[in-house]
């Protein structure tokens, strides 16, 4: 069974254009693991520096790996998230 996580990111909007050309290199990197199916980022309409990220791999080990893998440490951990006024998600199972 396939996990599912839906993230909501709030970029402080001094950073916007920054956190948007990262978020695009973390998605082209996503992408490339093994064990990642998607990685779908949507920006609010109404308030662009409002962020979706819906993430599906094939377990929840895989997402374990992408947490730990160098791409993610380097581009979110470093360089995104001090820039994130909110940052929360959910995991969830398809039914």
């Amino acid at each position: 069974m396939n996990t599912i996580i839906i993230a909501h990111w709030e970029v402080q909007v001094e950073h916007l254009d920054n956190v948007l050309t990262l978020i695009s290199e973390l998605q082209k990197q996503t992408l490339q693991e093994k064990g990642n199916v998607n990685y779908l980022v949507f920006q609010s309409v109404k308030e662009p520096n409002k962020f979706t990220l819906i993430e599906e791999y094939v377990s929840e080990d895989a997402f374990s790996q992408h947490l730990q893998s160098e791409h993610y440490q380097q581009i979110v951990v470093q360089k995104i998230q001090p820039f994130l006024a909110v940052r929360n998600g959910d995991l969830y199972h398809q039914l």
